[in-house]
Order: structure tokens, then C-alpha cells, then sequence
């Protein structure tokens, strides 16, 4: 039997229906592929970046700034870098070798003060050279070394002295310097007294000396009550330390005497004589007072004022 023939309506349907559903099918698999490929940026994304991050740390930990300041040079770097500076008069790498305070020959000084001191030296002996030799690297950074410096052809040793701190030089001597510096303090501390003479020398602000105040303090209450008597030692005033600054309040402007006790260790004259500093006083040499009874922190318990010598 023949078909019968599709109505022209039922057709159309038909034919709207089956490109409908071709394009959900197109779509559903345009869709999948975006999320696809979303989701394939996203692990890259997430891959990379700790990648580039752990690249950048890496590179960042082998900054050559970064490990200076992590570990600065050792003390016998710094002194090879500080006599290549000398040698070459290279006053740029001096001024990244010094620390921005420096005890530089027993004075304090800023870093670029030095590398000043320095410019000034090469510029007096601009055929100046150096050399070290025997480095001994101590405890807290001290080095200690035998430095040749050769002017004009001339050579001389000095036993050097650098301490390193931090990687930057933070003092420079020698022994020599020191030992000066050392004997001009000591002068310095025995201003007061005279050899083979009174000690009557005065300097401002103080207003007595040392004589004058052995003299009157051999005259005080105390010195007579306490030193003054029956005894076989004979007791004076022959150890004096002077004053270097005027502190009153800190008794540190006057005069520390001592008191020493001369006599024999047995009851034979003729036996050898010794002595023995038995006390300290202390004569305030803007006032004259005599403090005594000197406490565990240093501080005078008691005073008196010293009477006035017999001939002023």
C-alpha cells in the first residue's frame, strides 16, 4: 500500500525541531570546551607561580648585597682589604672600611675623618707603601700584625694593631703610639708633683697644691688623733695622686694622699726599713676640706676643714 503523503505543517515542525536540537549539541560541546581550557590556564596559573616566586627568593638570596649583610668579611679580610687601600692610596675603599666612629691613635674620630687623615698622608708621601706580615687574629675582632711602611725608599716596622667590628674597622693603632699616649697620661697624672722639690705647682681651677695640702693635712685633727703617738712606725704623707678634672661633687677635684707608715719589721735600728701605705685621705683642692673614713663605693664618710699654714 502507498504512503501517504507528510502534510506540509508536520514537516516544517519536524525540520525546526531537528536544528534545535542540532544547535544544544554544538553548544553543550562549546561550553565543555571553555571549561576545558579555563581550567587548563588555571593549573598552569597554578603551577608557574610558585615556580616564579621560588625562582625570584633564589634569586634574591644569592644577591651579592644580600650575603654582605648576611655575613660581613672576616677580621683578616678587613685588614687585607685596609693594606691593598694603603697600598693603591685608594681613600674610596678606606671609607667603606671604617666603622662611623673610630678610636683612631688614641683620638675619636668619625670614619670619614680618617679616610681625610689618610688622603692628607698620601698627598705628603705620594710615593708611600705598605706591607703586613705576622697577622694574629684575637678574640672580639683584635689583630695584631707587624706593618711595614716605606717613604722614599725608607723602611720601618711598626707592631700595628686594628679592631674589627662588624666587618668595619672600628680602631686603628700601633704599639708605639700607645706607648706614647701611655707615658704622656702618666705625665699627665704626676703634673702635681716636682722632683727633688716641694710640690707647689698650681693649675686653674685648682687653688692649692699638693704641698700645701700634705702640709696642712700633717696639721689636721684627724691626722693628729690618728697617726699621732705611741707607736713603732712613723707615720707621713708621702704618696699623693693628682687630679685630672674637677668633679666636686664625684671628689674628684683635689688631692688623694696616702698615708704611709716607715719603720723596722723587728725591734733591731738597724734593721732594713720598709713601709706600708696604711690609709688614704682625700684634700679637696678648692676648699681645703680633708675627707677621710672612705666608704665601699668609693664616697668620704667624714671631713674637716685643714687649718691654714703658719706662714700665710
Amino acid at each position: 500500500m502507498a504512503n501517504a503523503p507528510m502534510h506540509p505543517r508536520s514537516f516544517a515542525t519536524g525540520l525546526v525541531l531537528g536544528f534545535v536540537t542540532l544547535a544544544a549539541m554544538l553548544y553543550a560541546v562549546l561550553v565543555a570546551g571553555c571549561n576545558k581550557s579555563n581550567a587548563t590556564r588555571e593549573d598552569a596559573g597554578a603551577t608557574t607561580a610558585p615556580a616564579a616566586s621560588t625562582a625570584a627568593a633564589a634569586a634574591t638570596a644569592a644577591s651579592p648585597a644580600v650575603q654582605r649583610a648576611r655575613k660581613p668579611p672576616s677580621p683578616r679580610e678587613v685588614v687585607d682589604a685596609w693594606n691593598a687601600a694603603h697600598v693603591k692610596h685608594d681613600a674610596k675603599a678606606l671609607a667603606s672600611i671604617y666603622a662611623p666612629q673610630v678610636d683612631f691613635y688614641g683620638k675619636a674620630l668619625t670614619g670619614a675623618q680618617c679616610v681625610a687623615a689618610k688622603k692628607a698622608a698620601f698627598a705628603k708621601s705620594p710615593d708611600y707603601t705598605q706591607s703586613v706580615r705576622d697577622v694574629v687574629v684575637g678574640e672580639d675582632g683584635v689583630v695584631t700584625f707587624t706593618k711595614t711602611s716605606t717613604i722614599a725608599g725608607v723602611s720601618k716596622d711598626y707592631p700595628a694593631v686594628l679592631v674589627v667590628e662588624d666587618g668595619l674597622v672600628a680602631a686603628e693603632t700601633d704599639k708605639v703610639t700607645q706607648a706614647n699616649l701611655a707615658a704622656q697620661a702618666a705625665k699627665r697624672a704626676k703634673w702635681c708633683e716636682t722632683d727633688g722639690g716641694p710640690n707647689d705647682t698650681i693649675v686653674s681651677p685648682y687653688r692649692i697644691s699638693a704641698h700645701e695640702a700634705q702640709e696642712r693635712a700633717r696639721l689636721s685633727k684627724y691626722f693628729t688623733d690618728t697617726f699621732q703617738g705611741p707607736n713603732p712606725w712613723y707615720a707621713d704623707l708621702d704618696e699623693v695622686v693628682c687630679p685630672t678634672k674637677c668633679d666636686r661633687a664625684a671628689f674628684a677635684c683635689g688631692y688623694g694622699l696616702g698615708v704611709v707608715a716607715h719603720g723596722h719589721l723587728t725591734a733591731d735600728p738597724l734593721s732594713t726599713p720598709t713601709w706600708n701605705v696604711i690609709d688614704w685621705v682625700y684634700v679637696d683642692a678648692m676648699d681645703g676640706t680633708l675627707w677621710y673614713d672612705q666608704g665601699p663605693d668609693g664616697k668620704w664618710q667624714s671631713s674637716e676643714p685643714l687649718p691654714p699654714l703658719a706662714d700665710k
